[in-house]
């Protein structure tokens, strides 16, 4: 990636690292209502390509007042 500001004469290069060409993503979550005022929930998620792999889960309380 390149930038610069205008007006002066420096830019920036910031090199990266190259993703595989397939890419693949699957979610899912599901929420419980406890009572009128609480709720559990959960979600997860799954990135895949042939180079790269990535999770992550959340797990909460939601609580209306």
């Amino acid at each position: 990636a390149r930038a610069g500001c205008s007006g002066s004469g420096q830019g920036v290069l910031a090199l990266g690292v190259r993703r595989g060409g397939l890419v693949g993503n699957v979610s899912g979550g599901a929420e419980m209502r406890v009572g009128s005022a609480l709720s559990l929930f959960a979600n997860a998620s799954q990135t895949y390509s042939e180079d790269d792999r990535r999770a992550s889960a959340n797990v909460g309380v939601k609580l209306v007042f």
